[in-house]
């Protein structure tokens, strides 16, 4: 099989038997879905900075201006910035913010790094799917015992925020599904050009 610039795979298979029994349409709706939920799970991410930096100010503020720490400013800071990163991760990804090894990718024909992209992307969801069921299930139990963070005075349930990276996990493994989709159709049909759908 020759890719669009001549480079040759390791293979030749027809990816229609793969991909055509879902119909290009859903397969492009599920991409745009999964794209667009990235997107929400970016902006609210973003958005929690602002709560996080107002926290973080009155804590100092009242710490040192006033000799009157808060009880809360450190667990909500956490909280906070663990809900950025996993509400985050999804968005990374599709963004395709995530560390890379520029120098190899740049050596590589197109079709190469989608292969790369792909193989990589089944692995990483073949460890996050089962973690973040780990994770559900944290999260659930922490719920049920009425677990509370014992780091500080406030010393709040963490129910709530383990449910945060259970959200955060799934929105990971759905981004990483339409990255397989669409390394799977790079290599399989070559870059044509649409961009991401």
């Amino acid at each position: 099989m020759r890719g669009r610039q001549g480079e040759s795979l390791p293979f030749s298979c027809s990816a229609s038997a793969l991909l055509q029994p879902f119909g290009s349409s859903m397969l492009r709706t599920l991409l745009q879905s999964a794209n667009r939920i990235s997107e929400i799970s970016g902006v609210v991410a973003a958005l929690t900075v602002a709560p996080l930096i107002l926290a973080l100010c009155y804590e100092v503020i009242s710490r040192y201006a006033f000799g009157a720490p808060t009880a809360w400013a450190y667990e909500l800071s956490y909280f906070l910035t663990g809900t950025i990163l996993m509400l985050g991760i999804s968005y990374a990804l599709k963004h395709k913010q995530h560390v890379n090894v520029d120098l190899l990718r740049n050596l590589i024909p197109g079709r190469w790094n989608a292969l790369i992209d792909l193989l990589g992307y089944v692995l990483l969801i073949a460890a996050a799917i089962p973690f973040t069921y780990r994770v559900g299930v944290y999260a659930l139990n922490s719920y049920w015992s009425g677990e509370t963070s014992g780091s500080s005075a406030w010393n709040p349930v963490i129910w709530p925020f383990r449910t945060i990276w259970v959200i955060g996990l799934a929105l990971f493994c759905l981004q990483l599904i339409a990255e397989i989709i669409r390394s799977a159709d790079i290599v399989f049909f070559g870059d044509r050009g649409g961009g991401n759908p």
